[in-house]
């Protein structure tokens, strides 16, 4: 098969946003860091996503990234990222895959780790394909890794979601492959299988992972360790919290306890049930007794279930951490913050991903968060529990930290719109005849410079209502874009005047509209 054909598959398998697409760069001799990750330089670009980029990417010229969620909030196709690199086992994970009946295609990631891409076979919503993902890793055992796409509605214009690099990076030759059965695959072979495994709405509504008996509705963490098995070493702790599950749900739903059961015999059950060994009566007596003293909740912060936490898909399970129970730090549990954004735009625009929700911010914004819980509530109907001050400054350190750069289209922010409205200014207002008009208010090409009074384009940015900049701000910015200021004298009168390259013009007509009566 050709490698344009290839592309061309490539291209309409990951259909993502079209607007936007991401780039990655290895550096000649780029070394793994401390966690066994290559770490290269990452770009957002605001163009679109073609098949020159594509046939890049399998020539193993330039990495690209494509984002799943597209301006309509549909999706395509979707993945699992998971981060973990060393002595990863990729065949092992596939075969998990399958034995959860999971339509996923695992590929190997530049780095070792591993993507699993779901694929639709008819347009989904971003909601519904992140929904199954979510779900998917946290029984998969990985409920902490990212899940793409990172967000289920774009903020604004300016928002362009969150990429991913694709596989086959350098075609056949690529590190980046597919696996079935154990064994890389090639292009073609990958493409069927996605072909294969693609499912349609009710194909993926239908999917579900069957929690171990008697954990129905719980936490995550405790389905998966109960299906893995619980390490003996945390077996205490691993009952703790099997009996704060049995007291939550048999206080909730009586009608689970079987004829005349307590939630502490059902703990006992448990105890024999999930542990291997289990733990003796006298010490599982202790630890279940524990909770009839003090109101005590899941010990999400401790091991063995802190390593295997998702609270934001927790707080949506009826006997989860979202049962009103309280959690150790309410506040800061309430909602997840991630995925941040830094648009280019002058000032910077950020965005950063609420509960799967993305929210555009001002710096100041930002960094007040009173305006950053205002601004959630007008623009997403998010009431969100004030931080304690160390918690929010740890939150602004990350978003800062990770925030991933975003090239800012042409017209975003106040110094892209002072441009176009002088491009406008230069080329649709009452141009000059010749220089002596510029006493008249009106611009004066020249020898490819357009020159003006300063105090005729403040007036004209008056007219037009821009004021998102003083005057000092506006010729800093002409300065930024060659712009040059000078003395003319004209009949005796010396001008303070500004000059810049001139715009391109149109050149050609409309093409006429042709009607026929027929329409009429």
């Amino acid at each position: 098969m050709a490698l344009q054909t290839i592309a061309n598959k490539f291209m309409a398998r990951f259909a993502g946003l079209e607007r936007a697409h991401g780039t990655y760069e290895l550096g000649a001799g780029t070394r793994a860091d401390a966690k066994n990750k290559l770490n290269g330089k990452a770009l957002t670009k605001l163009e679109p996503v073609t098949t020159a980029l594509w046939d890049a990417h399998l020539a193993g010229e330039c990495g690209l990234g494509v984002i799943p969620i597209r301006d309509d909030a549909s999706c395509l196709f979707g993945a699992i990222d998971i981060d973990v690199y060393d002595n990863f086992d990729l065949p092992a994970l596939e075969a998990k895959c399958l034995a959860l009946k999971l339509p996923l295609v695992p590929c190997r990631t530049k780095s070792g780790g591993a993507h699993l891409y779901l694929f639709a076979a008819e347009v989904l919503t971003a909601a519904e394909v992140r929904g199954a993902l979510v779900e998917w890793a946290a029984a998969l055992g990985y409920p902490k890794v990212e899940v793409f796409p990172k967000q289920i509605a774009m903020a604004s214009a300016n928002d362009v979601g969150n990429w991913i690099n694709m596989p086959y990076f350098g075609g056949e030759r690529t590190t980046r492959y597919a696996i079935q059965n154990g064994k890389a695959m090639s292009a073609d072979a990958f493409l069927r299988l996605c072909a294969d495994r693609a499912v349609t709405r009710e194909e993926l509504k239908a999917i579900t992972v069957v929690a171990p008996l008697g954990l129905e509705d719980g936490p995550p963490c405790l389905q998966f360790l109960a299906r893995e098995g619980f390490s003996e070493g945390g077996r205490n702790n691993s009952l703790f919290n099997l009996s704060v599950y049995c007291r939550i749900r048999g206080n909730g739903d009586p009608q689970w306890l079987q004829g005349g059961e307590t939630w502490e015999t059902a703990a006992f059950k448990m105890n024999e049930q999930f542990m291997s060994p289990p733990l003796n009566k006298r010490e599982a007596k202790e630890v279940i007794s524990s909770l009839r003293r003090k109101n005590y909740f899941y010990l999400c912060n401790q091991p063995p279930i802190s390593s295997c936490c998702n609270k934001d898909l927790c707080r949506q399970r009826r006997y989860g951490i979202g049962s009103g129970h309280g959690d150790a730090d309410p506040a800061a549990a309430s909602f997840t913050l991630d995925s941040p954004r830094r648009v280019l735009t002058e000032p910077v625009t950020w965005i950063v991903t609420v509960n799967a929700l993305d929210l555009e911010l001002t710096t100041e914004e930002l960094m007040d968060q009173r305006l950053f819980r205002k601004k959630a509530i007008e623009k997403l109907k998010l009431a969100l529990p004030p931080l304690k001050g160390k918690s929010w400054e740890l939150m602004i350190q990350k978003i800062v930290h990770e925030a991933a750069d975003v090239q800012a289209p042409s017209d975003a922010g106040p110094e892209g719109r002072l441009i176009i409205m002088l491009e406008d200014f230069c080329t649709n207002h009452a141009e000059a005849k010749d220089k002596d008009e510029l006493l008249l208010g009106r611009p004066w090409t020249e020898a490819g410079r357009t020159h003006f009074r300063g105090k005729d384009f403040m007036r004209y940015l008056d007219q037009h209502h821009f004021r998102d900049m003083k005057e000092r701000a506006v010729w800093a910015v002409l300065r930024r874009h060659s712009g040059e200021h000078s003395e003319v004298k004209l009949k005796g009168k010396t001008l303070t005047c500004w000059s810049v390259p001139m715009f391109d013009r149109q050149t050609e007509d409309f093409d006429k509209v042709r009607v026929s009566a027929e329409e009429f």
